[in-house]
């Protein structure tokens, strides 16, 4: 009887018959808009675990207070002097009444205006903030700056941020012009204001990590646009915390941590 060679009798091994993993499927976009809105909270997390960061996140509370008095100072002063204006003459509760309605028009304006002043007041911190989180989260090091360069980074960053605000209130205004304007519209226009804000707060702190690679302004709109459901989900969460009264003077440098982080996880690529 022909004898079968031992060679053939060899077991296979059983995991080469499984059936080959597919790759993680991406989850919705609901899923990632919800997980994209719990890091600004990551940010707070993320900058007391590294205490060294924290000088960087308190700095910028200084600048953040003065423009915000000198704004609120402002808006004020002009509610009374056109209340005082259109109402003279009228009596006192026709100026009250006006100065209630100029009031809650300016407000309006004083949340864009508010939203653009802590931009200005934060981005020269932030800028090297971002940097900074991006090293420890990669375990790259940080690079090595001296005064001029901080200065220079810093200006860079202030210089991106104004470009920034033009395109914010090139889009904000409008929405609020007919807002006004065409009242029957405003809950679409309501809508869309906050689709604005949401997209250009996600674009105004993902910028600080696009903008340590010298990416230009058309890469980093395709960006915010490529991962939409992130980007709304994450500057959505981060205009709500902005509407709250003094957490709002705090949030803005721990909101550039957290989209620094949403950065490095969304593009583990660019990070090796």
């Amino acid at each position: 009887m022909h004898k079968i060679p031992q060679t053939a009798l060899v077991r296979a091994d059983p995991s080469s018959l499984a059936p080959p993993t597919r790759p993680s499927a991406r989850p919705g976009a609901f899923g990632r808009f919800f997980h994209a809105a719990g890091f600004p909270f990551r940010g707070i997390g993320f900058a007391f675990a590294h205490p060294g960061l924290l000088p960087l996140c308190f700095a910028p509370i200084v600048t953040t207070l003065v423009a915000v008095a000198l704004l609120f100072g402002g808006a004020m002063r002009l509610a009374s002097s056109l209340a005082s204006y259109f109402g003279s003459g009228h009596g006192w509760l026709v100026m009250a009444l006006l100065a209630l309605v100029i009031g809650l028009v300016l407000l309006g304006i004083g949340y864009i205006g508010f939203v653009v002043v802590l931009s200005l007041a934060n981005a020269p911190f932030c800028s090297l903030l971002s940097e900074r989180v991006e090293a420890l989260a990669t375990g790259r090091p940080a690079p090595s700056r001296g005064v001029i360069g901080i200065l220079i980074e810093a200006g860079r960053g202030l210089l991106h941020a104004l470009l920034r605000v033009v395109v914010y209130l090139a889009i904000s205004l409008p929405l609020w012009l007919v807002n006004l304007i065409i009242p029957p519209l405003a809950p679409i226009m309501a809508i869309l204001s906050i689709l604005a804000t949401s997209y250009f707060l996600a674009y105004d702190y993902l910028d600080y990590p696009l903008s340590n690679r010298a990416a230009g302004a058309g890469t980093k709109w395709g960006y915010v646009t490529e991962h939409g459901a992130e980007s709304l989900g994450f500057g959505g969460m981060t205009g709500l915390l902005l509407a709250i009264p003094l957490l709002n003077l705090f949030i803005a440098p721990f909101a550039a941590v957290g989209a620094t982080l949403l950065y490095v996880e969304m593009s583990p690529s660019t990070n090796g």
